[in-house]
């Protein structure tokens, strides 16, 4: 029996192993054998020979400048490598220095991000019956999130009956349309070593870090840092290329807003992700497709947004070019950020441990992320959005009656339509429980 176990388990490991990369696919050897099983991978692979060449040394210094970092890392970590005899120290420096940026990435701030395109069309003045997403779902007893700071922490809520449901509905249309696109899903941990976090390039300490540590782990902020940790170590050949995945995962960030909208801002929320394994050279055409993602799902929930190419300072340290989605939000009379996508080169690849087998390929693929739906800010924007003229019901678009479908019965309240209109669901009022 015994045997037996040992043989099922074997198996079991190497399908697992397989089902989302191919199973070819080689693990890279731990260097030291006394050593943690992880700690090969989380060894940032810094290109010396580039960063000690004056030219470049004084390029990283000015891309640094204009990403808000810290030009004089490239000093500090080429005059600790000079001193050190393990360079340990230096290694740490460099691995604080942002990536390269796009040339066509604006330089600045937000302000300076540039416009790409609208899509979908605004509430008109007339549409708008003034109630923003928190007030609307309260009235309609969907969202419980008065008084909670004492039980569940500040900003924290309770979806209740349909609102409840169309999370799972939102969850549902994300997966199906990704996996239209290729993406295969995979379910993912939410507490992971710190130091995976800190390679994927999120500081995990500080006082501008949004990671939550729990005794040796840390919960993560998106669903990118695990599957970045499961292809961690791995060497693939260029035909293995690319790999893309997506995963559903509650994401757990340290930030509190006084002034954001208390559905805006949240410490946790549930997202759906989408990253990608790429050869170097399809690495841009692949940012392409995640957008192609993002627009299909915004499109089919009528929110009206718009595609911005985001300013340097607002890279953050592993993108190499992002795009943010934001929707129309009628309640504040603005944009709001719902999605992004960001294209982060051999960033985290160096970091991970993640390699190309041929050394004529550059050595690293390419890692890019994106949001295909996260949930609470969606939520706001569809709600705000397709709120009905009587000022107390939400028209939900008709890409997600059959994701509805299962709830509609006398428990929900929820209203079914008339046959001639059968896509058609409207949120009710919910009795006290």
């Amino acid at each position: 029996h015994r045997r037996l176990c040992q043989a099922v388990l074997t198996r079991g490991s190497r399908w697992l192993s397989g089902c989302c990369t191919p199973s070819s696919v080689e693990r890279r050897p731990a260097k030291n054998p006394d050593a943690p099983k992880s700690a090969p991978f989380f060894e940032p692979q810094i290109d010396w020979e580039s960063l000690s060449d004056p030219v470049r040394a004084a390029a990283a210094r000015q891309n640094a400048r204009q990403r808000g970092a810290d030009p004089d890392l490239v000093d500090a970590a080429l005059r600790l490598r000079a001193e050190s005899s393990d360079g340990a120290a230096a290694v740490a420096t460099a691995a604080r220095l942002p990536n390269w940026t796009h040339p066509d990435s604006p330089i600045g701030g937000e302000a300076n991000s540039r416009l790409v395109r609208l899509i979908g069309t605004a509430p008109s003045t007339e549409e708008r019956r003034g109630f923003d997403a928190r007030t609307l779902l309260q009235n309609l007893r969907l969202l419980a999130s008065r008084n909670l700071s004492l039980l569940t922490g500040q900003r924290t809520h309770y979806f209740r009956g349909q609102l409840a449901q169309l999370e799972t509905a939102l969850i549902g249309l994300a997966l199906d349309v990704a996996q239209e696109f290729g993406f295969q899903q995979i379910g993912v941990p939410e507490l992971v070593p710190p130091e995976l976090v800190d390679a994927c390039g999120f500081a995990t300490q500080g006082t501008r870090s949004q990671v939550f540590l729990t005794g040796s782990m840390a919960l993560i902020g998106t669903a990118e840092i695990a599957l970045a940790g499961y292809l961690a170590g791995r060497i693939y050949r260029i035909d293995q290329l690319p790999v893309r995945l997506c995963a559903v995962s509650r994401c757990y960030r340290r930030e509190i807003s006084k002034v954001e909208d208390a559905m805006y801002r949240v410490p946790q929320f549930t997202k759906v992700e989408l990253f990608s394994l790429t050869s170097p050279a399809d690495s841009e055409s692949e940012h392409q497709r995640l957008l192609s993602v993002q627009e299909a799902i915004l499109n089919q929930l009528g929110l009206h947004c718009r595609l911005l190419d985001m300013a340097t300072e607002e890279l953050g340290n592993p993108a190499y070019r992002k795009f943010d989605w934001e929707a129309w939000l009628p309640s504040e009379a603005r944009f709001g950020e719902v999605c992004s996508a960001s294209n982060c080169t051999d960033y985290q690849s160096r970091r991970l441990g993640i390699g190309l087998a041929g050394t004529n390929l550059g050595g690293f693929p390419h890692t890019l992320n994106g949001t295909a739906c996260a949930i609470t800010r969606t939520i706001k924007a569809l709600v705000e959005t397709h709120q009905c003229s009587d000022g107390g019901s939400v028209a939900l678009p008709p890409a997600l009656a059959p994701y509805m479908a299962p709830f509609t019965n006398e428990l929900t309240m929820l209203k079914r339509p008339p046959m001639k209109s059968m896509y058609f669901a409207k949120l009710k009022r919910q009795p006290m429980l």
